[in-house]
């Protein structure tokens, strides 16, 4: 038995059917349901923060997680779910104050000192050290 086919039964046909015997029971996990059928719509998302978030210290098996699930939750038309991936960090063009950054860095490991130190001298003696990293790969 697949998690998918426990989230069919709870969304769309409501049989209930799939706890007959106990192997599937050990094989469904709450919060793995809960987290799939959050992607499904808006609306379930709220549901599901108002019911099985407030009722899960209540709640001992995976029997009644999954009869709490068939009865909350209603019936809905078919649809793909579009996981939720944590979002890559594109590479934006480098900036002035990235430039300096990298420079700073760069030379307090070169000289073992802080960078705040670094940022202190700059400040104080109004350097500009970007021309002081000029060929050299900052990274």
């Amino acid at each position: 038995m697949k998690l998918f086919d426990f989230i069919n039964d709870i969304l769309y046909k409501k049989n209930g059917t799939l706890f007959d015997k106990k192997e599937k029971e050990e094989e469904f996990q709450p919060y793995m349901m809960s987290r799939w059928l959050s992607m499904h719509s808006n609306s379930i998302v709220k549901l599901l923060n108002i019911t099985t978030n407030k009722l899960y210290k209540a709640l001992d098996n995976n029997s009644q997680w999954y009869k709490l699930f068939i009865v909350t939750i209603p019936t809905m038309k078919f649809k793909r779910f579009k996981y939720i991936k944590k979002t890559s960090k594109k590479t934006k063009p480098n900036t002035k104050e990235d430039e300096i950054n990298n420079a700073i860095k760069f030379i307090a490991e070169s000289k073992q000192i802080s960078e705040r130190e670094i940022r202190e001298y700059v400040k104080d003696y109004g350097l500009d050290i970007t021309t002081l990293t000029k060929g050299v790969n900052l990274e």
